[in-house]
C-alpha cells in the first residue's frame, strides 16, 4: 500500500535579512513510523530548515520565500501550504520588472468512503518596480466529492475571487461548478 508521507517539504527556500539565501531547494518526506535525519556541517541550514517547517523563523529576520509543506496526519486529512515568489519581466509595463508573491493553502478531509470535503484559500501580490503599480487579490473556495456508487462520483465547488488591478480595477467573481466522474 502506497500511503502519502506524514510530512512532505518541496523546494523550501529561506532568506535572512531579505538578501542572504540560507536554504535553497530543500525537499524531504517523513513517512509514518520512519526516522528522518537531516545531516550537514555547521552552517549548512539544518536548524533553519526545521525552524522553517515549524514556523519559528521570525526571531532572526528570516523568511520562507519559496516552497510548500504538506501535512497528512492520517489517511483522511491532508493540509498543504505554499509560498512562491517570482521576479520576471513586467506583464503590465514594457521594460519594467514584476516582483510577485503567492500564498496558498488547501485542506482535504475524507469523512467516510463516499464523502470528501475540500477547502482552499490563496492570496497574491505583484509589484511593478519602476512604475510602482501594485496588483493584489485573494480567493477562498469549498467543495465536496460524493460517491453515489463505486463507479460514479459527484463534485460540487464554490470559488470566490477578489482582484484589485492597477489596470482593470476591482473585480469580484463567484463561481459554482458541478460535475460527475464516471469510472470504469
Amino acid at each position: 500500500m502506497n500511503e502519502p508521507a506524514l510530512l512532505r517539504v518541496d523546494k523550501l527556500e529561506v532568506v535572512y535579512h531579505r538578501t542572504i539565501t540560507a536554504v535553497q531547494g530543500i525537499s524531504l518526506a517523513a513517512e509514518a513510523g520512519k526516522i528522518v535525519a537531516i545531516l550537514g556541517t555547521n552552517g549548512a541550514g539544518k536548524s533553519t530548515t526545521l525552524r522553517a517547517i515549524s514556523g519559528f523563523l521570525g526571531i532572526d529576520d528570516a523568511r520562507v520565500t519559496d516552497g510548500s509543506v504538506t501535512f497528512t496526519p492520517d489517511e483522511t486529512t491532508t493540509l498543504v501550504g505554499s509560498l512562491n515568489t517570482s521576479l520576471a519581466p513586467s506583464t503590465v509595463v514594457s521594460g519594467d520588472t514584476d516582483v510577485g508573491y503567492t500564498l496558498s493553502g488547501t485542506a482535504k478531509y475524507q469523512v467516510n468512503p463516499w464523502l470528501t470535503l475540500r477547502g482552499s484559500t490563496g492570496a497574491y501580490r505583484t509589484v511593478t518596480l519602476a512604475a510602482g503599480a501594485i496588483d493584489w487579490g485573494y480567493s477562498a473556495g469549498a467543495g465536496l466529492d460524493l460517491a453515489s456508487s463505486r463507479h460514479v462520483v459527484w463534485s460540487a465547488d464554490y470559488l470566490f475571487t477578489h482582484d484589485d488591478s492597477s489596470i482593470n480595477g476591482r473585480n469580484d467573481t463567484h463561481a459554482v461548478t458541478v460535475g460527475v466522474t464516471v469510472k470504469k
